[in-house]
């Protein structure tokens, strides 16, 4: 079943006036629009949720959403999204590239959820801005793919999701339900949009990476920041017991 999911906060600052030529999806009338014929499903609380596939759960935002203290994905995430996108128009300036990252690995990690980015590439636009072409895949904080920038050529990135790891972290994260709870009247408005994944015939290998050590980094630098808080996380806390007075006796 198809969905359309309009973009809800629209930025109005520097080099952005999108308020001039369009209105934000949170204040659509309408749960239903007519597209190539049929009608479906209109909204940014959308989530499209694969019925033979468990835990497939997608939800997608628009570009200046991310940016805003409580993105439309949260709630989404609070009512059983696992897969976050964002289809993104951000034009590219000095050191924007590394907050995206910032951006898309928070909010994966807070939502404990994977996150999707993909930003307009060159030649999107006729003016003076530019364009990077930048995508990110996080999981939980966690950056599995990117896209290389400013390439003058077609790409796609692919990454392997654990939805089940997401899931049993969700059921851990006792935090997660309470958020829940606490936002129970945005995530009961929340819209479910079944549909059929289909997966390739074909063998797909895994491309996830598995580490032979996966609490050693193998980046030296990383190492050693590790092993410095190992000591002295140990040292701190025997510290502590030492000063810690005796338990008084009854």
């Amino acid at each position: 079943m198809l969905g359309l999911a309009p973009k809800s906060y629209l930025p109005n600052y520097r080099e952005f006036y999108e308020k001039r030529q369009f209105t934000s999806g949170r204040d659509a009338v309408s749960r239903e629009v007519i597209f190539l014929g049929a009608r479906v499903p209109f909204g940014n609380n959308l989530i499209f949720d694969a019925e033979n596939v468990e835990g497939f759960r997608l939800h997608v935002e628009i570009c200046e959403d991310v940016w805003t203290p409580i993105p439309p994905s949260t709630y989404a995430a609070l009512a059983g999204a696992t897969l976050l996108a964002n289809l993104s128009a951000s034009n590219i300036t000095i050191g924007k590239a590394a907050y995206r990252r910032d951006l898309c690995a928070s909010q994966s990690g807070k939502c404990i959820a994977a996150y999707m980015y993909s930003a307009a590439g060159p030649g999107e636009s006729t003016t003076d801005l530019a364009w990077d072409g930048h995508a990110l895949i996080y999981e939980n904080g966690e950056l599995l793919a990117e896209a290389e920038r400013f390439a003058n050529h077609e790409q796609m990135i692919t990454a392997d999701i654990d939805l089940e790891r997401l899931l049993q972290d969700r059921m851990r994260m006792t935090s997660f339900n309470d958020s829940a709870t606490d936002c129970r009247e945005r995530v009961q408005a929340i819209r479910r949009i079944p549909f059929e994944f289909r997966a390739p015939e074909e063998a797909v290998p895994l491309r996830r990476k598995i580490a032979r050590f996966p609490y050693v980094p193998g980046n030296p630098r990383e190492r050693d920041e590790r092993c410095y808080e190992a000591y002295n996380i140990q040292y701190t806390a025997c510290s502590s017991a030492s000063r810690a007075p005796a338990p008084s006796r009854l």
